[in-house]
């Protein structure tokens, strides 16, 4: 299982042109998620547009050309939730 910490981001397509690149489309907000609630909630919401066009890379690694295969999406909120959980005991998320 991969580190957290080894994802540099994820962002969606917008409804911009699909001919402009990940750092041109990767112009997101960060908020955090307080409550591990919050965070199941926001994680179903995700794992429902899995078709949404979503990049996701790691660290170190050139930004993606192309979306996240649905399949890869899924595996990617998997892993991440499996690790956040795994790693972090407290009754709180704190994720930003």
């Amino acid at each position: 299982m991969q580190s957290i910490s080894s994802y540099a981001g994820i962002g969606r397509h917008q409804g911009e042109s699909m001919t402009k690149n990940f750092i041109e489309r990767y112009r997101g907000n960060f908020t955090g998620i307080l409550r591990w609630s919050d965070f199941d909630a926001l994680w179903t919401l995700l794992a429902g547009q899995a078709a949404a066009s979503w990049f996701v890379y790691r660290v170190g690694e050139t930004p993606p050309v192309t979306s996240a295969a649905p399949e890869a999406w899924q595996q990617f909120l998997a892993d991440t939730a499996r690790l956040l959980k795994d790693r972090h005991k407290e009754d709180y998320c704190g994720v930003v």
